[in-house]
């Protein structure tokens, strides 16, 4: 008897593994709070079943909407923007609560009208790229034979949705900003999600020369960290400075980040998934190396030692891969009707 219920419980263990939307559901609190120092290992262990619902269902929603949509990896972004503001907005009301114990200078510097602007704007930026975009590029390495394929069923939707929505109503022992910021926030999130269902990926312009090598996206991509995640901290330290410069810097630096990829990488149709993975490896490589100094030395070095060896495993296993030979928005499919509108 237990020698064939060892034998399902294997069988399970292998579909889950097969599951590009399983996968997806567990890693996506990985990248979000673990590797970003977040919540220490033994804390995030305890936590991983409700963060998986908050993280996994909110990324999946994000990366089947836009799959849906054939809005591409432009429509991710806008997305992941969304499912930013709801969870930071939403859920645990960082944007608004000066007692937020993340916050750090930040509680007074870029806050007005009640809200915490650099915050609000640094956390939006961080669930688009890191929370979303960086477990959908490794997910996508992970599974490239099902990268056009949709990963849930109307059910899965239906369930990711609700874990969503109950993380929502959670949202309500937190802090309570006036009603009309809340309002605002919902706003917010409906103006991203109708312009994520009406964009369309443009088409890709041919490239003008050879894709730089994967190193120059992954030093990018710590640049692009360095300016959004630890600038505005820098700037709130020295006197005189202004907020709105930090503000202006930390999108502007967003924004030219997202520029120089899609230049260097011929519209995202002449790289490879070397370059996919040192990006999404530059963006969290400052996380993994002061893990030992934000989650501790030993949990945090737990972490960054798995992470480095986790990644090295996954760099052998793009390496030896052809170049790709995907759609012009990456690992995120345009249906056909929409790729000859554009023709």
């Amino acid at each position: 008897m237990w020698q064939a219920d060892l034998e399902h419980m294997k069988s399970r263990i292998r579909r889950l593994a097969s599951s590009p939307a399983a996968i997806t559901f567990l890693l996506a609190p990985v990248v979000g709070e673990l590797i970003s120092t977040s919540a220490p290992l033994p804390g995030f262990l305890v936590g991983w079943p409700p963060f998986a619902v908050l993280y996994g269902c909110g990324v999946l929603l994000v990366r089947e909407v836009a799959h849906r949509w054939g809005s591409g990896w432009l429509g991710v972004g806008l997305l992941g923007a969304a499912y930013g503001i709801v969870e930071e907005g939403l859920v645990t009301r960082a944007f608004f609560d000066p007692t937020w114990e993340d916050l750090g200078k930040l509680a007074v510097f870029g806050r007005d009208g009640g809200v915490n602007w650099l915050w609000a704007t640094q956390l939006t930026i961080y669930h688009a790229a890191v929370s979303v975009g960086v477990t959908l590029t490794v997910a996508g390495l992970l599974f490239p034979d099902r990268r056009e394929e949709p990963w849930l069923g109307r059910r899965g939707l239906g369930w990711s949705a609700a874990g969503i929505g109950a993380w929502v109503l959670a949202g309500f022992a937190f802090y309570r900003p006036p009603a009309p910021h809340l309002a605002a926030t919902w706003v917010a999130v409906a103006v991203l999600v109708v312009a994520a269902r009406l964009v369309r990926p443009r088409p890709p312009r041919p490239s003008t020369g050879p894709v730089p090598r994967p190193r120059r996206f992954l030093l990018l991509g710590v640049a692009a960290w360095v300016t959004v995640m630890l600038l505005p901290h820098l700037f709130a330290e020295i006197p005189g400075t202004s907020p709105e410069a930090a503000w202006l810097l930390m999108v502007g630096s967003a924004l030219g980040a997202v520029a120089l990829v899609r230049t260097w990488s011929g519209d995202m149709t002449a790289w490879d998934d070397r370059h996919r993975l040192a990006l999404a490896f530059g963006i969290m490589a400052p996380f993994v190396a002061l893990g030992p100094v934000f989650a501790g030395p030993v949990w945090g070095s737990i972490v960054t030692v798995a992470t480095l060896w986790a990644s090295w495993r996954l760099w052998r296993r793009v390496g030896g891969r052809a170049p790709s030979t995907l759609d012009a928005e990456g690992s995120i499919s345009v249906p056909e009707d929409d790729q000859s509108r554009q023709s």
